[in-house]
């Protein structure tokens, strides 16, 4: 049986975790941090749009008919530096959040204050600079 994969996504993005496995008539029950996610009994997890509450470790129980096994866990991990939802960080990140900044989006509010400002910038940097 193989892993997960662990996945940096971006807030509002759609991953889906698989699993491969070998053996007949596998069953499975995937988990969100240890909890069964009822109606999740195929090899893949699709997940989506995520959001803070889904960033967490998941797992997956396998059954047959020789017992049953769990896989170990990936985890999903929000990166709101991904600030165009490349699947990785890179320049054009920043060059995006600059322009959504000068236009005013509400996107580039970065550090939560409640207004658009200088420290919105920093913020973002800082966190750019720091990876997901």
């Amino acid at each position: 049986m193989s892993a997960p994969r662990s996945q940096e996504i971006c807030p509002g993005g759609m991953p889906t975790l698989t699993i491969v496995v070998s053996g007949t008539d596998p069953h499975f029950q995937w988990r969100k941090h240890g909890v069964a996610i009822l109606g999740a009994n195929t090899p893949s997890l699709p997940l989506g749009p995520v959001g803070a509450a889904d960033a967490t470790d998941y797992d997956v129980i396998v059954y047959n008919l020789c017992g049953s096994a769990t896989s170990a866990p990936a985890s999903i991990i929000l990166c709101s530096v991904d600030f165009n939802c490349t699947g990785g960080l890179n320049p054009q990140d920043i060059f995006d959040f600059l322009g959504a900044w000068f236009a005013l989006d509400p996107r580039a509010e970065y550090n939560h204050d409640g207004h658009i400002d200088v420290g919105d910038i920093f913020s973002y940097l800082g966190a750019w600079f720091a990876g997901c």
